[in-house]
This record gives structure tokens, C-alpha cells and sequence, in this order.
């Protein structure tokens, strides 16, 4: 069965959590979300931090990072993340991971880890 949930790619490995689709919620009709949101995740359960401990001193978003939501009536599962992460070997880890077979891989600014986009995302212009 199709999971969805959030994920990192840290050193080659994805980290994060997988859950079945069915323990998902619909926000938008059609379409599941996964019970995490990146920083809580991130923040409140490290536990799958172990592996590298040098994380847990990391900010969540500057690791590059994304999403597997599930569209029910296309029966596919959609994968948002880090422009960074668009390489077949990532994207065949994310597959094994999440246990994925239909998919839609789409890039979203929202999971940037560039330095300078993150910034940006913090600067206001009251002018």
C-alpha cells in the first residue's frame, strides 16, 4: 500500500516518516495528507534523527526536503519537494521508502534549502 507522509535526503538516505494512506486526512477533497507537518516533525520526534546525530543541531528547512500526498481519484501519489532532489537515484529511494508506484513528481519553492531563497522567504519590504 501507497504511504505519504514528510521526508529529508540527508547524505544519500531519506529520513522522515511514512504513513498509510488510509490514517491520512483530506483537506482538499480527493486529496490525503499525512498527519506531519516538517517541523514538528522535525522538532518533537528526532528520534529518526538518530542516524546523524550532527542534525539535531540543524535547522529543519535548510536540509533539502518534500512531501507524498495521495490524489485518490487519480490513485497516484504526488511528490512536492526540493528542486535539489530531481535525481532518478533520489527519486527511486523516495519510491522505496514510501513504498510508491504511480507518481507525479512536481518541484515546489515552498521546500527550498537554498541559503538565499530562505532569507528572502524572511525579509519584508515596508517601503
Amino acid at each position: 500500500m501507497t504511504n505519504i507522509g514528510v521526508f529529508w535526503i540527508y547524505q544519500d538516505t531519506v529520513i522522515g516518516r511514512a504513513v498509510n494512506v488510509e490514517k491520512g486526512k483530506e483537506y482538499i477533497p480527493g486529496i490525503v495528507d499525512g498527519p506531519d507537518d516538517h517541523v514538528t516533525l522535525w522538532e518533537k520526534n528526532p528520534g529518526f534523527l538518530n542516524l546523524f546525530p550532527e542534525l539535531y543541531q540543524t535547522e529543519y528547512q535548510t536540509i533539502p526536503r518534500g512531501r507524498i500526498l495521495y490524489d485518490r481519484v487519480k490513485k497516484k501519489s504526488m511528490v512536492y519537494m526540493d528542486k535539489r532532489l530531481f535525481l532518478n537515484n533520489i527519486k527511486l529511494k523516495i519510491s522505496i521508502f514510501f513504498g510508491l508506484n504511480n507518481v507525479a513528481w512536481r518541484s515546489d519553492p515552498h521546500y527550498t534549502s537554498d541559503p538565499e531563497t530562505i532569507s528572502s522567504l524572511f525579509e519584508e519590504d515596508w517601503r
